[in-house]
């Protein structure tokens, strides 16, 4: 890339190269071939009379502390010089990087250390921060750093007081070229010993400073309530790793991590709202038959019934007043006779584990806690007592843990199943300890028909009109819910 200086009268550029001579990179090379590349690239450029090495440093790269920015140079008379500075006390390596380019052209035009330069000379400056040329390559007038625009006026004055054609070559550092290992020693004892101003920063560094400083303390804070924390309590924040799985899988490890899953009743039970409109007739006959809080029936032909609500939900609120108790309910539904209004039901009425409805399901609960479910739990884990760093460490185990108790199913297979049962709104029932499983269609083609047949065992779940639920507008597979004689059951 080249740049010209700014000026009617200019008579030398600068040229800026941000690559080398062929393609390398860390990944794919080794330090060996990118040395290669490197010294090969140096020299095919032009024969220079003056050579400089710069290259910044931070001390503490992750919280942008103590900056520092060093050059060592050539001569035409072959004497070598160098150079550091501080670049701030709060600093990102771009920053040291250029902190170190403006130091040298500076020391070049000063003439303090009576530098060999000649007129028309060729100068090449060498740095590792293929960011920094590509910025400064856009050209002075697309500066908007006060430190990327001082850097392209020494740049310009280099030009007109030594008539010189400066190159700006990408070197790669560390990878055992001499001169750049020299002055990288340089840069970081800049860092270390040089005192660090108070001077401006840029915004974008300011903002990126901040931000580390409030995930440090979130962090921290975090950390003192490790046990309060299912996060962290999982994880002991470290990413889990995810080679291998599909999309799919990496969803569901991912909620059930968050604590927030929809395979667990009690989330369910938190998210899992619908509101219906429809009008109470003045005699109350709305054709809900409402047993503990519960719709337990809903006649054909009612106004309920013409609304789309299904047995199994909870009405909680009516006409925007909320019914937390069966006095208000029923209360609520006589002051509403003759109006239209809005009645708003939880689809899932209780959020108490279906294995064992004494105590509230959750992901805890669901992998470690539930008796239920202790046979399945030992054979898939070998033990009793599964901690929740399975969902980091045992990913696969834990997927088949769920398929096993039919909390849980592939997508893929899913899909076979219902193209095998020729239906989406059969009811699938299977053996809870049974590993193969035993898929069986009940004939059933309405959802409305499959309760009257299953009853109450699976309205914890409600029936959606497909094996699809859907929540917030977002898709659901309904998970299986265990019915009597030790059998499990999916909407």
């Amino acid at each position: 890339m080249r740049g010209c200086r700014r000026g009617a009268a200019a008579t030398s550029c600068v040229d800026f190269r941000p690559r080398l001579c062929r393609p390398v990179t860390k990944k794919k090379n080794t330090s060996g071939e990118i040395r290669e590349a490197a010294l090969e690239t140096l020299a095919q450029l032009p024969p220079a009379d003056v050579t400089a090495y710069t290259d910044g440093s931070v001390l503490d790269p992750r919280r942008m502390r103590r900056g520092g920015g060093g050059y060592t140079l050539t001569d035409a008379k072959g004497k070598q010089f160098s150079g550091k500075c501080a670049a701030g006390a709060r600093c990102n390596s771009y920053r040291a990087e250029l902190s170190a380019m403006l130091l040298c052209l500076r020391d070049l035009l000063s003439g303090a250390k009576k530098h060999a330069v000649p007129q028309d000379a060729v100068i090449t400056v060498a740095l590792d921060s293929q960011s920094a040329i590509k910025a400064l390559a856009a050209g002075p007038a697309a500066q908007s750093g006060r430190l990327e625009i001082r850097v392209w006026e020494a740049l310009s004055e280099v030009c007109a007081r030594f008539r010189a054609r400066v190159i700006v070559q990408y070197v790669p550092g560390h990878v055992d070229v001499e001169e750049q290992e020299e002055v990288d020693k340089v840069a970081k004892a800049a860092a270390a010993e040089c005192a660090q101003g108070d001077g401006p920063i840029a915004l974008s560094l300011a903002k990126a400073a901040i931000k580390e400083v409030q995930r440090g303390e979130l962090v921290a804070s975090l950390r003192n309530k490790v046990s309060d924390h299912f996060w962290l309590a999982v994880t002991g924040g470290k990413p889990a790793k995810c080679d291998k799985l599909s999309r799919e899988e990496q969803r569901t490890l991912a909620q059930l991590r968050a604590g927030h899953s929809p395979l667990t009743l009690d989330y369910l039970y938190r998210v899992a709202t619908t509101s219906k409109n429809f009008k109470i007739p003045d005699d109350g006959d709305h054709g809900m038959s409402i047993a503990e809080g519960v719709v337990d029936a809903v006649r054909d032909g009612s106004p309920a019934h013409e609304a789309g609500v299904l047995p199994g939900w909870r009405p909680t609120h009516i006409g925007g007043k909320k019914c937390a108790t069966d006095g208000e309910l029923a209360a609520q539904l006589v002051v509403a006779q003759g109006d239209r209004c809005a009645v708003k039901f939880k689809t899932v009425p209780s959020p108490k584990c279906p294995a064992c409805p004494a105590k509230q399901d959750g992901v805890r609960h669901l992998l470690a806690e539930c008796p239920g479910y202790a046979k399945t739990r030992h054979s898939v884990f070998g033990t009793h007592n599964v901690p929740l760093s399975v969902l980091r460490d045992q990913q696969k185990e834990v997927l088949r843990y769920l398929q096993r108790i039919g909390r849980w199913r592939p997508k893929d297979s899913r899909v076979r199943g219902a193209r095998q049962t020729g239906t989406h709104t059969g009811i699938h029932t299977r053996s809870a300890g049974d590993r193969r499983g035993s898929v069986q269609h009940s004939g059933t083609s309405s959802p409305a028909a499959a309760v009257g047949k299953i009853g109450r065992h699976i309205a914890p779940l409600g029936i959606p009109r497909s094996p699809w639920s859907c929540i917030w507008g977002l898709p659901v597979f309904a998970p299986w819910i265990p019915i009597s004689g030790g059998q499990t059951v999916a909407a």
